[in-house]
Parts: structure tokens; sequence; C-alpha cells
């Protein structure tokens, strides 16, 4: 049974190093299934990773040049610069290094047979290529998972997945937003005698790991949940390292204005300092191995935003709800503040002692963050 990874589940973690591909792939191994790369998803991984490096650079430049030209003094450290230069180079070891450290496996391309299938696929136009002709990496992911299915070929009585796909984008592989396999991809399976439900196509990594066996234990979920709601854990070390963690991820972090819940006139929300009034629901635990503990909860806190908003609207918005700063910042746009409590989704590995934390993740979470009426 088998865990596929499209490239859009870990374009924010190309290292994989956060808490969700760890906390997948060692349940992925308790359940018996394994965690696997397409060779056309590495090789996107690798692409995504020199562009996102390479601007990094120019920018990182940039900016060193901006502050020579100002101050006269060299903040860029060419010795540090070409140490990081030399860790991006090998980029590619690295990843299949930590691949082997997680368990996982790269797929190697597909059959000869299944590669030409592609080719007959984007002639027709037949999902996963896209009207255009689009989609030739989607392509060769399904010709791995088809590869796969032949094993289960006139196999009786599947009631599960055998393969789990993750991929967040529902055209590539799905009819609709529900993520119900598309119907060219049901005639492909059906052709060798292996029903729908042998593919399923997931959103996220959650999402994967919430497909399999779920290990609880209540004593652990009872400590989680003292730390972050009981009074008597409010100082604790554990409690006390999350919230630096997460102060420390947020300070200066931009967002889209919907992450938040700021309308489309708020442009470049970017936190500049929070208050630490956190408040904490939704407090999830689950056991990954003797050594290590999943942990996923909702944590909410008060954020001074710097925000731009364009002069015809910032008028109009109510005296006290927006603090603008400076009235020209350029022709078209004031530079502004405003305080908004905004809650976030929080995944970390732990140690079972609660003393170390391994792997720590934080993202704003759109379906909680109200809306703020500004008219």
């Amino acid at each position: 049974m088998y865990i596929i990874i499209d490239t859009n589940a870990v374009n924010a973690d190309l290292n994989l190093k956060n808490a969700s591909i760890m906390k997948l792939t060692s349940k992925a191994k308790d359940e018996g299934y394994k965690v696997c790369f397409p060779k056309a998803v590495i090789e996107e991984m690798v692409k995504h990773y020199l562009e996102n490096t390479s601007k990094a650079f120019k920018d990182l430049k940039r900016a060193a040049k901006i502050l020579y030209d100002e101050t006269e003094i060299s903040v860029l450290n060419e010795t540090e610069v070409e140490a990081a230069k030399s860790i991006t180079d090998g980029y590619i070891t690295k990843l299949r290094k930590r691949i082997k450290e997680l368990n996982c496996e790269i797929l190697k391309l597909p059959s000869r047979g299944q590669q030409n299938e592609i080719l007959k696929k984007a002639v027709k136009r037949i999902k996963p290529f896209n009207s255009a002709g689009v989609g030739y990496q989607d392509a060769t992911i399904w010709a791995n998972i088809m590869d796969i299915m032949e094993r289960y070929s006139e196999h009786e009585g599947i009631v599960k997945p055998k393969v789990i796909l993750v991929s967040n984008n529902h055209t590539d592989f799905c009819n609709s937003d529900k993520f119900d396999l598309h119907e060219d991809l049901v005639e492909e399976l059906d052709e060798i005698g292996v029903p729908e439900v042998a593919v399923k196509v997931v959103k996220t990594l959650e999402d994967a790991s919430a497909e399999l066996t779920i290990h609880t234990d209540k004593i652990i979920s009872d400590e989680t949940l003292a730390f972050f709601k009981d009074p008597v854990f409010a100082s604790s070390i554990f409690r006390t390292k999350v919230e630096h963690m997460i102060l420390n991820k947020l300070s200066f972090k931009s967002f889209n204005s919907s992450e938040i819940g700021l309308g489309d006139i708020f442009e470049d929300p970017t936190i500049d300092m929070m208050y630490e009034d956190f408040d904490y629901k939704d407090i999830e635990a689950e056991i990954l191995s003797e050594e290590e503990i999943s942990i996923s909860l909702k944590v909410s806190l008060t954020c001074q935003l710097d925000v731009f908003v364009d002069k015809s609207e910032a008028y109009h918005i109510e005296e006290g709800m927006l603090s603008i700063y400076d009235h020209d910042w350029n022709n078209y746009y004031v530079a502004a503040q405003l305080e908004k409590r905004v809650w976030f989704e929080v995944n970390l590995i732990t140690s079972n002692n609660f003393q170390e934390i391994s792997s720590f993740e934080i993202e704003a979470s759109e379906e909680l963050n109200d809306v703020l009426d500004f008219e």
C-alpha cells in the first residue's frame, strides 16, 4: 500500500522537515503504507528549491546594496553567502538522504507501456492532461500509480485505498473540489479490473494522515490539553517553548489579506508586533512512536499589522479603526497599522516527556479568522 506525494503538497517544506511529513511517514510505517515521491516530483522540488534560493540571494544582495548606498556600511558577509550557496548546490543529495531517513521511496520513471499511454493521452487530452494539452508531470505521476495498480489487477475484495495520492490541485486528477477521482482515471482502473476505491485523492499531508488508523492515548491527550488550558501550566517549560516559537515564527511575517480576515483594500499585511494574549482550542495529540508525540492546535493572539491602503479607500475608513503613519507612502498608497486578533494552526512534534520540540510549523487559519468590517 502506497502514499504518493505530489509536489504541491510539499512546496512549503522542500527540505521535508515539518511536522506534517514526519507524522505521515511515522504513521504510514506503522500501518504498512510506503510513502513515495515520483521522479517527476523530485525534479520539480529541485526546480522550486533552486528558484527560491536564487531569488533569495538576489534579494539579499539588492538589500545589502541599498543599505551600503545609504549608510556606507557593508552588511553582507561574503563568506557566509558562499557557505549558503554550497548548501543549496547540494540540495539534491540532501533531499535524497532525507527521503531515505523518512523511510520513503523515490519511484522510478513509469514503465515503457505507461510511457506509451502518456503519449496517447496527450494527443486525446485525457486526464491528467487538460484541454490545452498541459499535464505531463501529472501524467507521469498517474502512470506510476497505474504501474502499482497493475499489481492489484482483478484483485477481489479491495475495500480501502491501496494508493493515497496527496495533491491539493483537484483539477489535475479529480472531477471537482470534492476530490472525487476523475472519470477518465476511473475508467483506466476499471479496464484492469481495479475498483475506484483503490485510489483516493486527498488535499494535504494531514488529510493523508487522517486516512490512516489514528493512535491515541488518553493520558497523553489529557496532559497535552492541560499544558494549554490549565492555568497551573501557564509557565511550564514546554508551553513557554511553544509560545516562544510562535512569536519567533510570526515576527514580521507577511500574509495574504484573506488569510487573516482582512478585506481586499488592505495590501501586504505584515505582523509588526504581537501581544502575548494567547488563546488555545482544538488541541489534539497523537502518539507517533515510543519517543515522539504529534500535537495540533489552534492559537490566537492580537497582532499589530502593517498594511498599505489605497488613498481613495483610506479616508473612508471609520476613524480609530486604522492608524495612518505615512499619508504619502507613494502617489497611490498610505502606510498604516491596525490591530486584529488572528487565529493560527500549529503542528509540532515533541518528545514523549515534552522536553524537546523536533518540528514546528504554523500558518494562518483562514476559516477561523473573522472578516473585519471597516465600512
